[in-house]
């Protein structure tokens, strides 16, 4: 279980790193407008994005704990790592860039809603079947009289 969140947490972190860093370079290229950072608070909106993909990181291996079995993941944590971090510079420096462009946050916040689904379903394909509860019963097929 501690695999799967400790991983989560790092990778949101880390993704709160990059999305920060990416949105704060793009801002500075298109003139620092009023919108996704505001001037004098670079560094704590690294560290915020930082502490919150960390929280959001957690949620997501919860979610990988409890749909995943360890023995099941054939996907090993780097290569789920990499591919998250490929898409998410793109998805976020797309949608950093509207969010300036069209004044407006939400491309900004949907990105990580995408960031995390995708993330997340990779890792599901790279898996075996979804964890379930067993009923108890005979094991051959066999059904019972009542």
């Amino acid at each position: 279980m501690m695999r799967f969140v400790v991983f989560g947490i790092f990778l949101g972190g880390f993704l709160g790193f990059v999305s920060s860093s990416l949105g704060i370079v793009i801002w500075n290229s298109m003139g620092r407008p009023d919108v996704l950072v505001r001037t004098g608070w670079e560094e704590i909106e690294i560290v915020v994005m930082i502490i919150s993909g960390m929280f959001v990181g957690l949620l997501y291996g919860l979610i990988l704990n409890a749909t995943i079995r360890p023995e099941d993941l054939k996907a090993n944590a780097s290569f789920v790592f990499i591919v998250t971090v490929f898409v998410a510079v793109l998805i976020y420096a797309g949608a950093d860039f509207f969010s300036i462009k069209l004044f407006n946050v939400l491309p900004s916040f949907c990105a990580h809603a995408v960031v995390f689904l995708i993330s997340l379903t990779v890792a599901r394909l790279r898996s075996g079947p979804i964890q379930t509860t067993r009923m108890s019963g005979p094991k051959d097929g066999s059904t019972q009289p009542l």
